[in-house]
């Protein structure tokens, strides 16, 4: 499914518009006709409507759509917020439209003018009031009515996006509509997808209104997954174990050895045939017990050897940060192989990147990781790889997560709560998951299934390695929210813990095969 970041779809518009040829008014029709489509599908027939519109090209939707309303029979009032004079070429087009036909109550509410509306009158509010392209905080009138509306119990239902909320960032821009619902147009704009504005978008439905692909071409090509759109690695009928995936962990200090478990239940809870764990002679019980399936490494001499023997690497889940893993994680970035940098890993590189100036370890091209190396760094992590603070990587999280993987290269995972994957095609935006994920060794266990996820099917003696490692992370990532979304549905929010999601890992899978 397309997204777009909500300051791009002008250009969308734009180019559809002057090189396609379709006038600003026919997709202003387009966009309020479906809108309406939507929205009476949830209305009675007693319902009273408020449109309440802005006076730019939101508002002229609004403007369309609540003469399309009234048309079908319901009671529509419109309130300008707004001065007229100011106000764009389609939105004089729609209000003349509007008086011609006689059957909306117009009032406008010019600057410094209290806009004096009972919303408790009506059932529902249409929100045209401010569009995509909202730069500023919500001040004054504006604010006040948007703190109204959100007071009362009258439904919002938002046309495009819910005014105050970024289109970009989904930042609250001083107060935001809390809407019902969105309609919005041509493709889900990141606002929509990242909190909070992603709180105030109630449920979202994304409408064709004829928007050229040609200018969806023109920016920066993002993406999030419907689960009709899941496709799973294929199963060959003639396999044993060794044909889905030899997986190496390399974690757990001691006193830490459930991050290394939960990672290797996560990977063969996504098929993965053979898990080995290396970590110290500590955690041997720890470790047998828990994942009695998996083979254990308690020898540091053996890691050469065992580099060698795995199709895909992690290293990182409880890892600690002595200084000899820096070498290793050199050799691993080096070594050719899919390798999934996590947790401490990543903090040693940060630490290498103080003492060098340098993030990449290893060799790599030009300095950068190679494009089969994936980093999942949370907030935290994040904020000590680049040296930024959590505050501001907050409010520009798909800025950071694309700008890191294109100076340091290979794919980035950036978890959140809605976790991002930048490889070297496309920004993904996952959907699935929720706050009841925010315990300790989640991650551990995301990183397991992405290691099973991008290895791919072996064949004989060929290993089909995953074509694009990037959508094996991508596939992982949705999974890992989705069995989460099932733990919380079965143990609730507060009461689910990493355990709960690797049980639920089987029901996901279910869930996708049986669609």
């Amino acid at each position: 499914m397309r997204v777009v970041l909500g300051s791009e779809i002008k250009r969308v518009d734009s180019y559809t518009i002057s090189k396609i040829g379709i006038p600003s008014l026919v997709l202003m029709e387009r966009a309020a006709y479906s809108f309406v489509e939507i929205l009476s599908k949830q209305l009675k027939e007693t319902d009273r409507l408020m449109v309440l519109c802005g006076v730019g090209n939101n508002g002229a939707d609004g403007l369309a759509a609540a003469r399309m309303l009234a048309q079908k029979g319901f009671t529509v009032n419109v309130a300008v917020m707004g001065e007229q004079e100011r106000a764009t070429e389609e939105w004089k087009g729609q209000r003349g439209i509007l008086e011609n036909l006689d059957n909306c109550l117009i009032k406008m509410f010019g600057r410094g003018e209290k806009c004096s509306v009972q919303w408790e009158e009506f059932d529902w509010v249409v929100d045209a009031l401010f569009g995509v392209g909202l730069s500023r905080e919500l001040q004054g009138n504006y604010r006040r009515v948007v703190e109204e509306i959100n007071n009362s119990n009258v439904s919002v239902a938002a046309i495009d996006i819910p005014s105050g909320v970024n289109g970009d960032t989904g930042e609250i821009m001083g107060a935001g509509l809390m809407a019902k619902l969105t309609v919005t147009f041509g493709a889900y704009k990141t606002g929509l997808l990242l909190y909070p504005g992603r709180g105030l978008a109630g449920e979202i439905y994304v409408t064709d209104i004829g928007l050229a692909q040609g200018g969806f071409e023109q920016v920066i090509p993002m993406e999030m997954y419907t689960k009709e759109e899941i496709r799973l690695p294929e199963r060959v009928p003639y396999a044993n174990k060794g044909t889905y995936g030899r997986v190496y962990i390399i974690g757990g200090q001691k006193n830490m050895a459930g991050a290394v478990c939960f990672s290797a239940l996560g990977a063969y809870g996504c098929g993965a045939g053979l898990v080995k764990i290396q970590t110290v002679e500590e955690n041997r019980t720890i470790v047998q017990k828990l994942v009695p399936q998996a083979i254990l490494s308690t020898n540091p001499q053996e890691i050469e050897e065992n580099i060698k023997w795995a199709d895909v690497i992690v290293i990182g889940p409880g890892l600690g940060m002595e200084k000899k893993w820096n070498e290793i994680i050199g050799s691993l970035v080096d070594s050719g192989k899919p390798v999934i940098l996590d947790a401490d890993a990543l903090n040693l590189m940060a630490e290498h990147q103080k003492s060098t100036g340098s993030l990449t370890v290893g060799g790599g091209k030009e300095g950068k990781l190679p494009s089969n190396i994936v980093v999942t760094p949370h907030l935290g992590e994040m904020s000590r790889l680049i040296q930024c603070p959590i505050s501001v990587i907050q409010k520009s999280l798909i800025q950071t997560c694309r700008e890191f993987q294109e100076k340091y290269g290979g794919i980035c995972v950036l978890k959140d709560a809605v976790t991002l994957v930048q490889d070297q095609e496309k920004l993904y935006l996952n959907t699935t998951g929720n706050d009841g994920m925010s315990v300790g060794g989640s991650g551990d266990v995301l990183t397991g299934m992405i290691a099973s996820f991008i290895f791919g099917v072996k064949s004989g003696n060929e290993t089909k390695q995953q074509k694009n490692i990037g959508v094996g992370v991508k596939l992982a990532v949705y999974l890992h929210g989705l069995a989460g979304d099932i733990a919380s549905m079965e143990k609730g929010k507060r009461s689910m813990n990493a355990m709960d999601i690797i049980e639920a890992i089987p029901k996901a899978i279910m869930n996708i095969e049986n669609q």
